[in-house]
């Protein structure tokens, strides 16, 4: 059985690990976009590594749904990887404008009507340019 102590050890040491890596890919990342995919799944694993840590044992379940977003994250660049890999990076990449409006749509009452309009439009124009890949 691992303990609390033993755990937190390890987590540090991971965080640590990605701190290393992300500083010596940094420069590298946008040279692939399989790197730039990579690195950005990086980032986001040591932070929420980091808010797991932060959380501490007396909030193990939500520090549970964070895990959930750290294997989820190392599924999707698995699948990434298997084959075509720049290609399904790129799309992965192209994505996010599809992303991005919906999640502004979540958020629209906390922004200026103008403002929402104006970035509504930008996404979906985005949005209509790789509408064919999905």
């Amino acid at each position: 059985m691992i303990t609390e102590r033993k755990a937190r050890s390890c987590l540090h040491q991971c965080i640590a690990l990605a701190e290393m890596l992300e500083s010596r890919v940094s420069p590298s990342a946008r040279s692939k976009k399989l790197t730039f995919v990579g690195f950005g799944f990086l980032v986001r694993n040591r932070r929420l590594a980091q808010s797991i840590l932060r959380l501490g044992s007396r909030h193990a379940y939500e520090g549970r749904m964070l895990l959930r977003s750290m294997l989820e994250i190392r599924i999707n660049y698995s699948w990434i990887c298997i084959r075509e890999r720049e290609r399904r990076a790129n799309r992965f990449i192209k994505y996010h404008p599809i992303e991005q409006l919906k999640i502004l749509k979540e958020l629209s009452d906390f922004y200026d009507p103008r403002e929402y309009l104006e970035k509504a439009k930008s996404l979906k124009d985005k949005r209509e340019k790789v509408r064919h890949l999905f």
